[in-house]
């Protein structure tokens, strides 16, 4: 933990009034309570040098107090007011249940995580019309939609198909007929068993069965890998994966690229060569993200992690005292 030392000095106002009670003309002390910024996040991050020192550096500002805390108890530590910024992922159901705002990351400090499927070869040429179901859906899977939908069905309980289809019919893509005849062998998805990879994963069953193309889903909860593994040996046809997970993890490519499109083209040319074929990204990033609470943010102004690292230093600017 990093702690900027309380701050001591006589006032204009102390002077005044204790400067003919002391006997030497010297007023006491009067300790003032400085504004410290406060930052909390898990252990990982903040002791790696591509995170919390990173993102310092890029922004060029100093949390004055750094608390480490498992991620997702970052949120409740932000919203009680223990701290003024928290790490968090940016589809957190938990920023719309606390009211927290996610800063734009104006200077990429953080990797891309967009969503994307990845499926084999053998299956989208068995069913072409897999492509055209996800150009209907991949406009809409952003960020507002995941926090939405991931608050409906992981905080208040919602059921997750309920949601989903109803997601559908407010943007008017449940296109075609569930009961059509479904002639072929169903397309196996993967899931790697948490609540935004279920939506997912949802999102394009219904896609695809409303095509007429049956589907089954399997879990994979033990993560990453092990999902990446079942489409690899054909166990699967089809998953959502996450950019920058995919090349850190799968490729172990260091450091990340900034772009999200040339990230993508990198990893799809590379897994090209396995026989795998990313579609087009989703707006979606799931990305890690500085929250704020969102009153504070709204009073301040600050909706970008530049503008939260100027108000960090203007208020340790006016926390400095000459000869302190």
């Amino acid at each position: 933990m990093v702690t900027k030392p309380k701050l001591l000095y006589l006032t204009v106002l102390a002077a005044v009034l204790y400067s003919t009670a002391s006997i030497s003309g010297c007023a006491p002390e009067v300790e003032v309570e400085l504004q410290l910024v406060r930052f909390a996040g898990p252990e990982h991050f903040v002791s790696a040098e591509d995170g919390l020192a990173a993102l310092q550096n890029r922004y060029n500002f100093q949390f004055d107090e750094v608390y480490e805390i498992a991620m997702g108890f970052t949120h409740e530590a932000l919203r009680a007011g223990d701290v003024d910024a928290a790490l968090g992922y940016a589809t957190d159901g938990k920023i719309m249940e606390l009211e927290l705002i996610a800063l734009i990351d104006d200077k990429g400090v953080f990797p891309s995580r967009n969503a994307a499927p990845v499926a084999g070869e053998e299956i989208l040429a068995l069913y072409p019309e897999i492509e055209a179901a996800y150009r209907e859906i991949r406009p809409h899977i952003d960020n507002r939609t995941m926090i939405r939908l991931n608050y409906l069905v992981d905080i208040e309980g919602y059921p997750l198909d309920k949601a989903v289809e109803e997601w559908m019919e407010d943007r008017s893509i449940l296109q075609g007929d569930p009961s059509r005849e479904k002639t072929k062998r169903p397309v196996i998805i993967g899931t790697k068993g948490y609540v935004e990879q279920e939506i997912l994963v949802h999102i394009m069953a219904v896609a695809l069965n409303r095509r007429g193309i049956p589907v089954e889903i399997e879990a994979y909860p033990a993560g990453i890998r092990a999902a990446r593994a079942a489409l690899l040996n054909g166990r699967i046809d089809l998953y959502w994966e996450y950019t920058g997970a995919a090349w850190r993890e799968f490729f172990d490519q260091e450091p990340a690229i900034d772009c999200p499109d040339a990230l993508f083209e990198a990893i799809r040319e590379k897994d090209y060569e396995n026989g795998l074929v990313w579609l087009d990204y989703a707006p979606l990033d799931n990305t890690h993200t500085l929250l704020m609470r969102r009153e504070q943010a709204v009073e301040l102004g600050i909706y970008t992690i530049s503008s939260f690292a100027r108000w960090v230093r203007t208020i340790q600017e006016e926390n400095y005292q000459p000869g302190e």
